[in-house]
């Protein structure tokens, strides 16, 4: 009689697991970025963001940071260097994370401007990056556009300024 009941849980249990690891398969594997999947992007979006996940590299200061196209202002908000990881989840459950050699040059920028050669893929981020090896850290002059429904317009050109806090 005991052997039953404990073997029922068992099987309740294990059932319960597999149901467990399906449904979080589903639900969170399709959201992991794999290597050569379009669109291969940073894994945050803000300075703050790649802090708390441990990938931030260094702040980068932009000069200027506020640009004049006749009567319009474009204000950069921020820009700062991220170490580029894939992620994958080994079993399902263990996050496993894989240094690249190369890092992402990330900027914040108001809807419609181009930067670094790319848009913002979202326009709720308003995020423009490039990659970068890893050890360059050198200033980046970059040219900045503003795409309206017409064409596309010569906004200015800042530089890029990584501030690394163990280079003196």
């Amino acid at each position: 009689m005991k052997y039953k009941k404990v073997t029922r849980w068992v099987l309740v249990f294990l059932a319960l697991f597999v149901l467990a690891t399906a449904v979080k398969a589903y639900i969170f594997n399709f959201r992991i970025t794999k290597p050569n999947d379009p669109p291969y992007s940073p894994l945050t979006h803000s300075s703050a963001e790649s802090k708390k996940r441990g990938i931030w590299i260094c702040d980068v200061a932009i000069e200027p940071q506020t640009i004049n196209m006749g009567q319009r202002e474009f204000q950069l908000r921020e820009a700062w260097i991220e170490a580029s990881y894939d992620e994958d989840f080994h079993l399902d459950w263990f996050t496993k994370r894989e240094r690249k050699d190369w890092n992402w040059l990330c900027v914040r920028v108001p809807p419609g401007i181009y930067l670094l050669g790319a848009a913002s893929p979202s326009q709720s981020w308003n995020l423009c990056y490039k990659k970068l090896s890893a050890n360059d850290f050198g200033d980046l002059n970059a040219n900045i556009t503003f795409r309206d429904s017409e064409k596309e317009h010569y906004v200015g050109q800042v530089t890029l300024k990584p501030v690394r806090a163990d280079k003196k």
